[in-house]
């Protein structure tokens, strides 16, 4: 009869018994020993876990931060652009008393007050009886004698009497002297960019056109610069109209100075009114009290 398993292993010797017994025990120790690993690891990663999970949760608090503070950032911009409209339309409107006299000759000791009325009164025929004007004066620093002149700044008193002067302007064309109207330095430079070329176009293809203040006008119909139709940005020329490139030229870079130099442009007592004529160019407008009231 063949041998059994059991007499098999008995016919093992004893040395190879015990090497198989230190094996197993060493395998055994190997084992438990994973088996700590693997506990170490898994509490590692248990706390790893609860720290993503807590890291996640401030990544969240601070996203929702985040929002909050860009939601306010866009609020505030929001305001400080109404802030900026509002001023600028505020600067606008207080410049609709002032008009600027270009061409008038330049002399020593000359009264600005009295070269205004005689323009108004001896070229455009336009009766000056009753009409009142205050901080007459030039504009920009001293030119030499060859240099073309100054331009002269007029606030009028009453808005009826701007008003009639502005409207008979065309009076004075083929002239050395012309008027324009008091803009602040980003509405001039709004006027050269955008709404001259669109004025340029829309005239060249028979429309009625024309500019009041930061608006283009075309055939009654009012356009604030980022509404003005595409087909009257298109291709349209870059080239200013004369009377702008001239104020430009005399304005310089907005800021309206007085002469400290001129004597008796004004009547008495001017001087003090003259502080509430508007200064030009991008900076700060001060009101006169008479603006304060009801518009015109």
């Amino acid at each position: 009869m063949a041998a059994t398993r059991g007499e098999e292993l008995v016919k093992i010797p004893r040395k190879e018994w015990e090497a198989i017994v230190d094996r197993l025990q060493c395998l055994e120790t190997r084992v438990k020993q994973l088996e700590s690993n693997l506990d170490t690891v898994s509490g590692e990663v248990s706390k790893h876990h609860v720290d993503n999970v807590e890291f996640v949760k401030s990544m969240e608090f601070t996203q929702e931060n985040v929002d909050e503070l860009t939601c306010r950032m866009e609020s505030q911009e929001k305001e400080q652009e109404n802030t900026g409209k509002w001023l600028s339309d505020l600067e606008l409107y207080g410049r609709r008393w002032n008009l600027l006299f270009h061409g008038v000759q330049e002399t020593e000791q000359e009264n600005c007050t009295k070269k205004v009325l005689d323009v108004i009164g001896g070229e455009m025929k336009l009766d000056t009886r009753g009409m009142r004007m205050c901080g007459v004066h030039r504009l920009g620093k001293p030119r030499n004698r060859s240099g073309k002149p100054r331009p002269i700044i007029a606030r009028f008193t009453c808005r009826a009497d701007r008003d009639q002067v502005w409207k008979n302007k065309t009076k004075l064309k083929n002239k050395p002297v012309f008027i324009s109207d008091d803009v602040p330095y980003n509405v001039r430079e709004l006027r050269k960019r955008k709404l001259v070329p669109a004025l340029k176009r829309a005239k060249s293809k028979g429309k009625r056109a024309t500019i009041v203040g930061d608006r283009l006008v075309i055939e009654g119909e009012s356009f604030a610069h980022w509404r003005i139709p595409s087909k009257w940005l298109q291709d349209a020329p870059e080239a200013e109209p004369e009377n702008i490139q001239r104020s430009q030229e005399t304005v310089g870079n907005g800021q309206h100075q007085r002469d400290k130099s001129q004597k008796g442009n004004n009547t008495p007592g001017s001087s003090d009114q003259s502080q509430h004529a508007t200064r030009g160019g991008g900076g700060r407008t001060l009101r006169p009290r008479s603006s304060r009231g009801k518009r015109n």
